[in-house]
């Protein structure tokens, strides 16, 4: 089967050059973080002639993530190989003229791309600048794009739909910057970016993968140097900020349906107390230290009524249970 949805997929492309990398030039550091703390850091260099590498390591629940992206250009500063590694898998992209040869994990083919296709991978916010500097304001704050998503796992959609939104100035280390907030969507992703008139990007939020359904919102790149332009998460829906006091009762086995019992860590408001419906907050959460504090309500949390009822947190998850 997929090998007739890939030559289905590689009949529409009508092929051409990628679009050049070349004539501009960054380099820096990105901190990365998730649920307020720091995780992992990118390191990355974008020459003027286009070559770009990047070093990307993520420490998260234990588990060590590093991975690089280089990418090779033409004298025209459009990329003639690409090489992208990260949990022991690679990715690799190369090109002859207008023919694309890529070999990746789950599979591999030759195709032709729209002309003037950007690069992007997910978890390099640099190469976004690359969609802000062809942004044409004359065609209308929302543009679609071709683009080349280095580490995507399986054919799709080719184009990148890019909004602009609202400009601000902030002053951050004496240094005054004109900021515009913009909606970088690629297939199967959507990215909120934070970049000067150059297009250079100092936030990108909207990762995901993360274990334990961590909220892409959550997850955030920040050029080093520039952390006043980081906007802690807000929480919203059901869960408030937390502004009651608690008792920790720690290892609490909770029986499951099954009959196991889950240690488990309670946080009950102080002085505990019966709820009394949805106007009345009732429990907090705290979860382990990644989580974030949250008022709950019995209403929401176990159907409305009377009763007792509490949030419990297991590996970072939140459940609920009521007696």
């Amino acid at each position: 089967m997929w090998i007739g949805i890939l030559v289905l997929w590689v009949a529409m492309r009508a092929g051409a050059q990628p679009a050049t990398l070349a004539g501009f030039s960054d380099e820096g550091a990105f901190t990365l973080y998730c649920n307020e703390e720091n995780v992992g850091r990118l390191r990355f260099q974008w020459k003027a002639d286009g070559s770009f590498h990047s070093k990307m390591t993520i420490l998260f629940a234990g588990q060590l993530v590093e991975g690089t992206l280089t990418i090779t250009p033409d004298a025209d500063g459009r990329w003639m190989r690409i090489v992208d590694e990260a949990m022991s898998k690679k990715w690799v992209w190369e090109r002859n003229d207008k023919k694309l040869k890529f070999d990746l994990p789950e599979w591999k083919a030759e195709a032709e791309w729209p002309p003037e296709s950007l690069t992007f991978e997910s978890w390099s916010p640099p190469l976004v600048t690359q969609a802000l500097r062809r942004f044409d304001p004359k065609r209308g704050r929302r543009q679609t794009l071709p683009v080349v998503v280095l580490d995507m796992r399986v054919p799709g959609d080719a184009n990148l739909n890019l909004e602009q939104l609202d400009t601000v100035e902030r002053t951050v280390n004496g240094k005054k910057l004109r900021l515009t907030q913009w909606v970088y969507a690629p297939p199967g992703h959507e990215y909120r970016v934070l970049a000067d008139d150059d297009g250079r990007v100092y936030r990108m939020s909207g990762m995901t993968g993360f274990p334990g359904g961590v909220s892409g919102r959550n997850n955030v790149f920040v050029r080093e140097g520039y952390e006043a332009l980081w906007e802690k998460p807000q929480e919203v829906g059901p869960i408030s900020q937390a502004s009651f006091e608690v008792e920790l009762h720690a290892g609490t086995a909770v029986p499951m349906r099954d009959g196991a019992k889950l240690a488990t860590d309670l946080y009950l408001p102080k002085g505990g107390g019966e709820g009394s419906g949805d106007s009345d907050p009732h429990a907090v959460c705290e979860g382990d230290r990644r989580a974030r504090c949250a008022v709950f309500r019995p209403a929401r949390l176990c159907g409305g009524g009377a009763g007792r009822a509490w949030a419990i947190c297991v590996g970072g998850r939140l459940g609920a249970v009521r007696a």
